[in-house]
């Protein structure tokens, strides 16, 4: 069963959400039912109207209604008539709170829960995730995230920085209070509420402010603007003049930030090269300006902006800002003490409809999408601080935190490497062999999402289905469902095994494509993907039925993916970005869409055939090898929009490839590479920088051809030539705990 919305006609008027749709004919939206994850009832121009789906694609959808009734009437269809086997029960406000002030949730986490939690979404201009600005310096070459002077003041508002500024806002406020209490006054426009700030903090206008240098936010900026850009000197051109202006220069911007801010630094380049003007000085605008700290690099500054927002200093004092935004100061007596009332029009509950006189209920509707809206308030009482032990990691021996340890940029101090296996916080790991398959070789280790990791043969993978229960906060998983699939046979048919009592069942024909090299495969979208000598990538769409025999069962035609000239030698899916990356021997990778199933982009800086690839889950970098020579290989690391970040020529080869994925802001992950020499070599995942290799105490060391970190990014296992499977741990009793979480699967006999 699908649900379709169909519009009655053609959009008229469209709203900068529809200008993102990028159709402004007839509007039809198709999705299966069973694609829905999750359903939030939302706020839509301050009315309680608003419906958010969210799919397992990642993909959302905001519909607005006429009334609060229809509304409910879906939600309740959707909720109690469909079968619904995807959809997940919302994490609750205090579950999320106490996992936050346990430490267990990073503050960049916690507060995109909160922004979900209070209604704001991506899907709408007038209610984006807000978050805070954090830092005030952007002026020094060095910058240190231990010094408190670095930071803004999180207990009072942006525009209030400067104490000197506090006096203005009260003053406004009063002056406002008299008007509205004059009985003689006889415009009814001025009895309003009275407030400190005319603007907010976030809106439409701040949000495309802030993307202007990204389609298709572009595009509404001009529609917002006219058609034409903002005069230079007021386009967002430097973080230095941004931070002045909200924090103390100007009385009516009072910006803060936007996540973008955190994890994109492409928003701050002019890829594109738009004529942004000339400003007064005659500087032209073109990329952001950014601080000397980070070097003028978009790329680090995120970095280093993300572990400020995870500092201890800021991670104390958040509960602050959360009270001025979400929670018991934004409204009533505690805001007016706070210096912290906006534009009434700009709160929950205003409606334009009780106006009679036309020009006024236009102005105000006008004011609601335009001023801004204020969050949901989610606390009525003092938000609790997270206590300083909390973000403190663990398994770090004394001996070693004392020896010296690296910075990973030079120019900043307090940047943490994180607590996770490989960090250099951390001291150096011990191993232990878990087991030794020969003449068998474990070629391929798939770390699930909660418990084990597998171990399977070459020319083999893991297929998983997971159910619906899931901890958002631990990213953790259940699984409903495990086989192996299986190809390289002689009839070029991929079988599968469903469990360990039963026989390899034909699943299904590889014709016309070539002999299979790859198969890999989403849990949750249920997509298959196929490779061969072709070049060609094949997708089938696959639903658990245990009346099967393979317990699996294809639905709808394939879909087939053209790029490549030559034989596909890896295959690497992303669900986190919603990526498929492929490598060839033509060496090229291709990044491909998975909600569209279409071409993105080409990584095209190789100059021999991709030997393997990883992406990360935090960051969706894809980090790719070729060989150079016998005896040498490139390492090579692409954003996700496959721009060049860095280049490693390494005097060995790299047979495998994989990424820790500690949290972002309190780590600076890893890439680590098997070596032919039987090591196993550490990159930093900001710029490929060499960090540490891992080596055991042996003479004799074979070739390591598969690698996994655990989800959690606590172990590492290895897999030699030899048949040997290693297990690298912090310590010697993780070793024995983590010890029986391998498992390998070995298909005796039948290949």
């Amino acid at each position: 069963m699908c649900i379709f919305f169909v519009a009655d006609g053609a959009i008229t008027g469209a709203n900068y959400t529809q200008l993102l749709l990028g159709n402004l004919d007839q509007l039809s939206i198709t999705w299966p039912h069973t694609d829905i994850r999750e359903l939030h009832k939302r706020w839509y121009q301050l009315q309680d109207v608003g419906l958010e789906i969210f799919l397992i694609s990642g993909r959302t959808c905001l519909l607005a209604f006429q009334s609060m009734r229809e509304r409910d009437e879906l939600y309740t269809i959707l909720r109690n008539t469909l079968e619904l086997p995807n959809l997940v029960a919302a994490e609750t406000l205090q579950t999320i709170q106490q996992s936050w002030l346990a430490g267990e949730v990073t503050n960049y986490d916690y507060l995109m829960h909160l922004n979900k939690l209070s209604g704001r979404s991506y899907t709408d201009l007038m209610q984006y995730p807000v978050f805070p600005f954090i830092l005030r310096d952007y002026q020094s070459n060095q910058l240190n995230l231990e010094s408190s002077h670095v930071y803004r003041n999180l207990k009072k508002p942006i525009a209030i920085q400067d104490k000197s500024k506090e006096q203005r806002y009260k003053d406004n406020f009063e002056f406002l209070c008299q008007e509205a209490s004059r009985p003689d006054s006889e415009n009814e426009m001025m009895r309003v509420a009275p407030f400190h700030y005319g603007s907010h903090y976030s809106n439409s206008g701040t949000v495309l402010h802030y993307m202007v240098r990204m389609p298709p936010f572009t595009r509404m900026f001009l529609t917002y603007q006219d058609s034409s850009f903002d005069i230079p000197d007021r386009t967002f051109h430097s973080m230095g003049t941004s931070w002045r202006l909200s924090s103390f220069e100007s009385s009516t911007d009072v910006k803060e930030l936007i996540p973008e801010f955190f994890f994109f630094p492409e928003f701050l380049i002019n890829s594109e090269g738009f004529d942004f003007g000339q400003r007064q000085n005659g500087e032209s605008v073109n990329d952001v300006n950014l601080p000397p700290w980070c070097q003028g690099d978009p790329r680090l500054f995120v970095f280093i902006h993300r572990q400020a927002l995870e500092s201890a200093h800021v991670t104390s004092h958040l509960n602050h800002w959360l009270d001025l935004v979400f929670g018991y100061k934004q409204q009533g007596e505690e805001a007016v003490k706070a210096i912290n009332v906006f534009h009434p029009s700009t709160y929950f509950g205003v409606d334009a409809s009780g106006i009679r006189d036309p020009l006024k209920r236009q102005a105000l509707i006008t004011m609601i999408k335009t001023y801004g809206q204020t969050p949901k308030q989610l606390f009525r009482t003092p938000h609790k601080a997270v206590q300083p032990q909390a973000t403190t990691p663990q398994h770090v021996g004394m001996d070693y935190r004392q020896a010296y340890v690296p910075p990973p940029v030079p120019s900043v101090k307090g940047l943490k490497w994180g607590n996770y296996l490989g960090s250099l916080d951390l001291g150096p790991p011990m191993s232990r062999d878990l087991v030794n398959v020969a003449p068998k070789v474990i070629t391929k280790l798939v770390a699930l999402p909660f418990g084990p990791v597998f171990g399977v043969e070459r020319n083999a993978n893991i297929l998983l289905l997971h159910g619906k229960k899931r901890d958002m906060a631990v990213k953790t998983a259940d699984v409903m469902w495990a086989g192996v699939v299986t190809w390289d046979y002689h009839d070029n048919i991929i079988r599968i095994r469903s469990s360990n009592d039963k026989p390899l069942i034909n699943f299904m024909p590889h014709k016309s494509f070539g002999k299979v090299t790859c198969v890999e495969s989403v849990p949750d979208c249920r997509l298959l993907f196929t490779a061969g000598s072709a070049g060609v990538i094949n997708v089938f769409s696959m639903t658990h039925n245990s009346s099967k025999p393979s317990s699996l069962q294809l639905r709808g035609a394939k879909k087939t993916l053209y790029g490549h000239s030559a034989p596909i030698t890896c295959l690497f899916v992303s669900q986190a970005f919603s990526v498929l990356v492929s490598g060839s021997m033509d060496g090229t990778c291709i990044i491909w869409d998975l909600n569209r199933l279409n071409y993105v982009r080409s990584i095209n800086s190789h100059s021999a055939e991709i030997t393997a690839l990883t992406v990360s889950d935090t960051l969706g970098d894809i980090a790719s090898v070729s060989w150079t020579s016998k005896e040498s290989c490139s390492l090579q690391l692409h954003t996700i929009n496959a721009a060049h970040v860095a280049t490693q020529e390494v005097s060995d080869i790299i047979h495998c490839l994989a990424y820790s994925s500690a949290p972002e802001g309190r780590s600076v992950n890893v890439v680590a590479g098997g070596m032919e020499t039987g090591s196993i070599r550490l990159w930093s995942s900001w710029d490929l920088s060499p960090l540490r290799d891992l080596t055991k105490d042996s003479s004799n060391l074979a070739p390591i051809i598969s690698l996994t970190f655990s989800v959690d990014s606590q172990y590492l296992l290895a897999s030699a030539a030899d048949g040997v499977v290693t297990l690298w741990d912090k310590d010697v009793k993780s070793l024995r705990e983590h010890a029986e979480k391998f498992i390998p699967v070995i298909m005796d006999g039948e290949k």
